[in-house]
């Protein structure tokens, strides 16, 4: 079976699927209120009954008594593929029904304060297209948002129906109330046939986090709880009848620097959190604080042979990447190198990689530019594999599929994926690899005339007509070498810029 990009591939069963690890209740509240979440658990006897491990950082999901009755509660990580993730981990684990309270946003001032139910929402993003068919919208459950709504009445807390968009582009023209969840968080609920109900509240884009973000999480757990006395959940919500998709306005131009923040002129993003934490624990390093959607982010700046050099821990998923890159490219960042893992296709076992050209599967490369596939930038590809030559390891160009929907990797799907590279490429040949950041990553350097390369570690295999084979591949110590080699190439990367353009004159 064939599968075009942009469509879904309805098979429950991916490469990549959620463990069954305990059992937790049957009801759980998911929120990017970071503030009011830290608060809750701080404040309240909550246990913490499981751990979600990925790449960069852990995940822990706690329960709480509300009413005698158990909820769980977390905080995902930024961006629909991530929150994604984590749902298909909670269904894995036993929950049938969803409470989301999201963070949103608006280009209008006037709607900052505004708590919004939407009655549709407007698919601009990734990752609801790898769940559902093509739509241009989700139209929420007017049934399902009834309790909500009276519990929001209740507390005197005014609301807006309006449709809302679901975008992965943050700097955007849409004239009125957006999000990063949204769509996702809902094509999932139908994917998996779960109960989900969705809110928000409109803040300023990195504002100060909102103390009403705390009556709204207390509403939720309330909302939570009483869903949980109930015996059946369904999905009740439904596809606009279109085939549209929905492509984002975005605004043009570089993002503006703003200088009292300053970083170095280059910068690493690392995937590797074990290792990233043990460097910065053995050397001298100034922090540098950065705010992201309310959640604090820090920039760690060393000097290597008489050069600043910046480090930072990247975010998992196309959404939250390119908000860091943004993040960077306001605070003056000119160069980013960036190491990470991904899963082999074709080809190879363990390796490591430089990305030549992405297969655009994510929402951020696909309303930043045209076309299926992107290209990298092929100078700075050939100072990332003349580096690791002189240090007798051969970088090897590689074609990477970059998806948004990691539990959505099914077998048709990946066969369909590398058809379409070797039909790109041909008559060359390269090994294909999966990730979830480069082509973002690449487009959004290109949107913020950042020079940019990344390399890959070759870690679980995902080979065609054979069981997944994970490799152990997070513990492996070409993590180390990788990120340390990265910042040796960082502290002469602008000599070598420079020379090259010398040359080119």
């Amino acid at each position: 079976m064939y599968i075009p990009l942009g469509k879904n591939d309805s098979n429950p069963v991916a490469v990549l699927n959620a463990k069954r690890a305990v059992d937790l209740p049957k009801v759980a509240v998911i929120t990017h209120f970071e503030g009011a979440f830290k608060k809750f658990i701080n404040n309240n006897n909550c246990d913490i009954v499981d751990t979600l491990c990925l790449e960069t950082t852990k995940t822990n999901i706690y329960v709480v008594e509300m009413k005698g009755r158990k909820v769980a509660l977390l905080n995902p990580l930024i961006g629909a593929p991530m929150t994604t993730n984590t749902i298909e981990h909670l269904v894995a684990n036993g929950v049938k029904s969803i409470v989301a309270c999201d963070d949103l946003y608006s280009n209008n001032n006037d709607d900052v304060g505004k708590v919004v139910v939407p009655a549709s929402v407007i698919r601009g993003d990734g990752t609801s297209m790898q769940y559902v068919r093509p739509s241009k919208r989700i139209i929420t459950s007017e049934d399902g948002n009834k309790e909500l709504i009276k519990k929001l009445n209740e507390n005197n807390i005014d609301i807006t129906n309006e449709e809302m968009l679901s975008t992965d582009i943050r700097r955007n023209n849409f004239q009125g109330i957006y999000g990063y969840e949204a769509a996702a968080t809902l094509a999932s609920s139908i994917f998996r046939d779960i109960e989900t109900i969705y809110f928000g509240y409109v803040r300023k884009e990195n504002g100060e986090v909102q103390e009403f973000e705390d009556r709204l999480l207390d509403i939720a757990l309330s909302v939570a709880s009483d869903m949980a006395l109930k015996d059946e959940f369904h999905n009740k919500h439904k596809l606009s009848d279109d085939s549209e998709q929905y492509r984002v306005d975005i605004q043009e131009g570089m993002i503006k620097i703003h200088n009292e923040d300053k970083l170095p002129n280059t910068v690493i993003m690392c995937f590797f959190e074990e290792v990233l934490n043990e460097y910065k624990n053995n050397v001298k390093c100034k922090e540098i604080p950065i705010n992201i959607r309310g959640l604090t982010f820090n920039v760690y700046e060393t000097n290597i042979n008489g050069h600043d050099i910046g480090f930072t821990q990247a975010l998992i998923g196309a959404t939250g990447s390119a908000i860091l890159m943004e993040e960077l490219a306001k605070r003056g960042v000119k160069n980013i190198l960036a190491c990470g893992g991904a899963g082999v296709l074709e080809n190879e076992g363990k390796a490591l990689y430089v990305p030549v050209i992405g297969l655009k599967n994510d929402g951020v490369s696909s309303n930043l530019t045209y076309g299926n596939f992107i290209e990298a930038d092929k100078v700075m590809a050939g100072i990332v594999r003349k580096h690791f030559k002189e240090q007798g390891v051969n970088c090897i160009p590689c074609a990477t599929w970059t998806t948004d929907a990691s539990r959505r990797e099914t077998r048709d799907t990946i066969d369909s994926r590398v058809l379409d590279i070797h039909q790109r490429i041909y008559p060359e040949t390269m090994p294909i690899l999966v990730e979830m950041e480069f082509s973002a990553l690449v487009a959004t350097a290109r949107r913020n005339e950042i020079k940019f390369s990344q390399v890959l570690y070759g870690g679980d295999k995902l080979f065609k007509d054979k069981e997944y084979n994970g490799n152990n591949w997070t513990k492996d110590t070409i993590r180390g070498f990788l990120f340390e080699s990265l910042l040796d190439l960082a502290s002469n990367l602008e000599l070598e810029l420079e020379q090259i353009n010398q040359r080119d004159r």
